[in-house]
């Protein structure tokens, strides 16, 4: 409501916003009262005090709702009111009283602590366990639904025993508490509704625990520890030669690591060697192998083995010499580190031959990874002191393993090698710059194993044993 004054519209002073709420149909019952609505459809009775200024009333009018919007408010010369409703006419006698009104009891309706949610206003409230310094945040709700938002709230958190200092009366339904201190605490909340009525005390007791070396505990584990130091003072000169023992020997492992990790990693890309693939295959192939017999045929446990050359590097040493030659190999080196998961492994087999294992795929997924592959290689660019740009490309070659899921015996991983470069020819043969792979095209109880050699002779005995795939 405003009242046009000194030339201006202004709010009123005898009808503040903070009685009447939003309005949108107005209706003066008498000289003493005005029935106001709001945009929800409650209604919401205004009484005049004695200094003039109106105040909310608790009346009949407070528990009508679910009409949708109120078009119109009307009183006939009986004093019904008549109120016009999206859902149709709605009659109200005023002079019905209301019936005494039911004891409320503030609710807590959630609890959390920074992301974490404690409470969702279900079931009992439990008593919270908190590290010093968290933050709390309570939700509460008072279940008055006549004129609910006018429902006012005050809070605290005290300790356990103790006393504290409760906030200032107000309508917000939340409460945010930071940087709790260590001890036995517990959070309270009242409620009033919008007539003054009480609505009861809720609780919570918390319990925040201070850091470790805070902790009685600990103060006497310190002791104990100290006073041993002091007993042993004694054995330091033993203690010292051990430990000068000891790092001899963690000297010794040191030197042997790098020795066997210089063994078997390739020195000009940083990437493992053909050695280390040899030693690969003898120490988790078999467990590979092992998983794959106990899983379903959807689980992702297949390797992809892809076999992957440079084209026409033999040009790039012959054109820019042995130092180029040696920047495009680092060059493809970190690009295939940059596109590899967490669990792939990259060899470099020697020249310009890499070997990429996808590790834990599906068995169709060979044919994108093998295209990742090719394209990521066809984007890199390597300058060269000079200013020369060279764009390197690759062939690429690929199978899986196991070869047969349901008999994972039959072949080897070196067999899938080999398969991998018959695939890696085929890349060659097609123009480069390319992938393709191969995969089983015939049942495993198709291929003749009658002869002690046949796996030497597969390929002479089933021509149709491959399915090439792009």
């Amino acid at each position: 409501f405003h009242h046009f004054v000194n030339g201006r519209f202004e709010p009123s002073s005898r009808l503040p916003f903070e009685q009447s709420g939003p309005v949108t149909q107005f209706l003066p019952l008498n000289p003493n009262e005005i029935l106001v609505a709001n945009s929800s459809g409650r209604l919401r009775l205004l009484s005049k005090s004695v200094s003039g200024v109106y105040t909310y009333q608790q009346s009949v009018f407070d528990g009508i709702a679910g009409f949708g919007n109120i078009r119109d408010i009307l009183m006939d010369k009986s004093g019904i009111v008549w109120l016009a409703t999206d859902s149709g006419v709605v009659r109200v006698d005023p002079s019905i009283s209301l019936p005494a009104p039911k004891t409320l009891q503030v609710l807590i309706r959630g609890i959390s602590s920074g992301d974490r949610g404690l409470y969702s206003g279900y079931g009992a409230v439990p008593a919270l366990s908190l590290a010093e310094g968290d933050s709390a945040r309570f939700g509460f709700a008072l279940p008055s639904y006549r004129a609910s938002e006018l429902n006012s709230y005050r809070s605290r958190i005290r300790p356990q025993g103790g006393s504290g200092e409760w906030s200032k009366w107000s309508n917000e339904v939340r409460r945010d508490f930071t940087n709790l201190p260590a001890g036995n605490l517990l959070f309270e909340v009242e409620a009033r509704d919008a007539a003054g009525a009480p609505g009861g005390l809720a609780s919570v007791p918390i319990t925040v625990i201070a850091p470790w070396y805070r902790r009685t505990s600990t103060l006497v584990a310190f002791w104990v520890v100290g006073l041993g130091l002091i007993v042993l003072a004694g054995q330091w000169r033993i203690r010292a030669l051990r430990a000068r023992s000891a790092e001899l020997e963690r000297l010794v492992a040191m030197k042997t690591e790098a020795l066997q990790l210089a063994a078997a990693t390739d020195p000009l890309t940083g990437l493992w060697n053909r050695h280390r693939f040899g030693e690969w295959v003898r120490e988790e192939v078999p467990a590979i192998t092992h998983n794959a017999r106990r899983v379903r045929a959807s689980d992702p446990v297949d390797v992809i083995v892809c076999a992957i050359d440079l084209d026409h590097f033999k040009h790039i040493n012959d054109r820019h010499g042995h130092a180029a030659g040696d920047l495009v190999l680092k060059a493809v080196a970190q690009r295939l580190q940059e596109i590899k998961r967490k669990d792939d492994l990259i060899f470099r087999f020697g020249g310009e031959e890499f070997i990429y294992l996808g590790m834990n795929r599906l068995r169709d997924e060979g044919g994108k990874l093998a295209s990742c592959i090719v394209e990521a290689l066809r984007e890199t660019t390597v300058e060269l002191e000079s200013g020369v740009l060279i764009d390197p490309t690759a062939s690429v070659g690929w199978s899986v393993y196991p070869f047969y899921r349901e008999r994972v015996d039959l072949f080897s991983m070196d067999f899938v090698l080999g398969v991998a470069d018959r695939a890696l020819y085929l890349a060659k043969e097609s123009g480069r710059n390319r992938a393709f792979g191969y995969v089983p095209d015939l049942a495993v109880d198709e291929i003749d194993r009658t002869h002690a050699d046949w796996r030497t002779q597969v390929f002479d005995r089933h021509p149709d044993l491959l399915k090439q795939v792009e």
